[in-house]
């Protein structure tokens, strides 16, 4: 009965194996064709002055309830990486949407309160711009098509950044 048993998991296995060869087969068979047809992708943001905005902010909180997955959002997100920056919303699986949306209402008010913190950038949608030009204390400038709020003044050297004031 015990050779028996041992025969019927070595079969098991083997089938195991085969799917799991299958299933990898497309990786194997194009091992060397497969990166030549992929596109490298380039970050949006393109000024220079967003070195500088990395060297004096800390954090990046984003303030719309849009769909994260945007062109926008990858360029910051990498951007936030490459300066040690903490963000409040990413693309990750199993994230508690809720808790998130919660933060960027509480975070939303205290801006609207003029309670800006001088360490964060604030990335605003276009569908919300008008709602934070009223903000004591907030600029708000256009930087390679993004939105940002920034607590006072910032001085860019990049001659395409734009202040934005009430339309």
């Amino acid at each position: 009965m015990k050779e028996f048993k041992h025969k019927i998991a070595i079969i098991i296995l083997t089938v195991m194996l085969l799917v799991q060869y299958s299933d990898l087969q497309y990786f194997y068979g194009n091992e060397r064709t497969g990166t030549r047809n992929i596109s490298k992708w380039h970050s949006q943001l393109s000024s220079s002055d967003w070195s500088a905005l990395g060297d004096r902010y800390e954090h990046i909180i984003f303030l719309s309830y849009q769909n994260f997955l945007t062109h926008e959002s990858w360029s910051i997100l990498d951007f936030a990486s490459n300066n040690n920056m903490t963000v409040n919303d990413s693309y990750l699986a199993r994230k508690d949407l809720y808790s998130i949306d919660v933060f960027k209402a509480e975070e939303r008010a205290r801006v609207l309160d003029s309670e800006i913190n001088s360490e964060t950038i604030y990335i605003i949608s276009s569908l919300q711009e008008r709602d934070f030009h009223a903000v004591d204390g907030l600029s708000l400038y256009l930087i390679d098509d993004i939105i940002i709020g920034l607590k006072g003044t910032f001085d860019f050297e990049d001659e395409s950044v734009v202040f934005l004031t009430i339309p």
